[in-house]
């Protein structure tokens, strides 16, 4: 992982900092359910209240990685969709890989 700072230890409680304000969670969702039945919209949230935030997900499907996503997600209480739950009954889950505030 390139680090944009000259120190180790302030680069990566910033890059902490900012997952902690990375929320993904699973809301009912009719596609989805039609799908794969109990499947539910995948999405994620930034809770930060005043900081856009840039990221990088992985996508797991039956527990293995199957993709990388990248994007940034201003403040406030609009998610980004990131898939359904389950997909021909098999689970599909994102977790954080990386994430640090935007530079305004």
């Amino acid at each position: 992982m390139a680090l944009a700072c000259g120190c180790l230890s302030p680069c990566l409680a910033a890059e902490e900092t900012a997952s902690a304000f990375l929320r993904i969670v699973s809301v009912p969702d009719g596609r989805c359910h039609i799908l794969s039945e109990g499947g539910e919209l995948t999405v994620l949230h930034n809770d930060d209240p005043s900081r856009t935030i840039r990221y990088r997900l992985v996508r797991l499907f039956v527990d293995r990685p199957q993709g990388l996503m990248d994007g940034e997600i201003p403040p406030g209480p609009v998610p980004v969709k990131l898939g359904c739950s389950k997909v021909g009954g098999r689970a599909q889950t994102w977790q954080v890989k990386r994430a640090d505030f935007a530079q305004e």
